[in-house]
């Protein structure tokens, strides 16, 4: 069995009121988690079955104002994966 990958594309990330060092720390995050949660075999074979490049808008997740740079991202990633892998992925 062939390996499936799944090529995601950010195309604008918007993090107002964080200095640029913390939305480097978010945007590192995010792309770290995403990469867990989409690697799996399983989730990657799901995903490819998707026809073209869909655009997904995912909801902003109410996180606590105590987050980290670190957590928002992982949280962040957390919501697009669901998103992605329950809804795109469903159809």
């Amino acid at each position: 069995m062939g390996m499936t990958q799944v090529h995601i594309e950010i195309e604008r990330l918007v993090l107002n009121g964080l200095s640029a060092k913390d939305g480097h720390t978010v945007a590192g995050a995010l792309r770290e988690e995403l990469n867990r949660l989409l690697s799996a075999p399983e989730v990657a074979q799901q995903l490819s079955r998707i026809v073209g490049a869909p655009v997904l808008r995912a909801a902003n997740p109410a996180l606590p104002t105590s987050t980290s740079p670190h957590e928002l991202g992982v949280n962040a990633a957390r919501a697009i994966g669901s998103e992605l892998i329950n809804e795109r992925g469903a159809s």
